[in-house]
């Protein structure tokens, strides 16, 4: 009976510990950029001023669309940061939202090109 219940207080212990050790403050490096001073990129919300990426009941008319693509006509794209986008179409459930980056890293590290 020992045995089980001490495998059981080590096995907790390594997780608590995993989760610390992942939890950690990690020091960032200095910022490059001088006090007030902006970066120079470009950032996209296709959202207007009344909207709210968070209202549920949002609709994007089809012109706001078609206008949003003809303002980025002349934006120049750049290899970079992959980007993920995803569109829901149902409820997740906590499982999904802790299990659901386990599975994305999976099944792209799985692939051999």
């Amino acid at each position: 009976m020992k045995l089980p219940f001490g495998l059981f207080v080590f096995a907790v212990a390594v997780i608590v510990a995993t989760w610390w050790w992942l939890g950690r403050t990690v020091e960032m490096p200095p910022s490059p950029l001088g006090q007030g001073e902006k970066l120079q990129c470009a950032s996209y919300a296709p959202f207007r001023r009344d909207q709210n990426p968070f209202d549920l009941n949002l609709h994007v008319e089809a012109a706001q669309i078609d206008d949003d693509l003809a303002r980025l006509a002349n934006v120049q794209l750049y290899p970079g940061m992959p980007v993920e986008v995803m569109i829901l179409g149902h409820e997740r459930t906590v499982a999904d939202y802790l299990l659901g980056p386990i599975n994305r890293t999976f099944s792209r590290g799985m692939r051999e090109n």
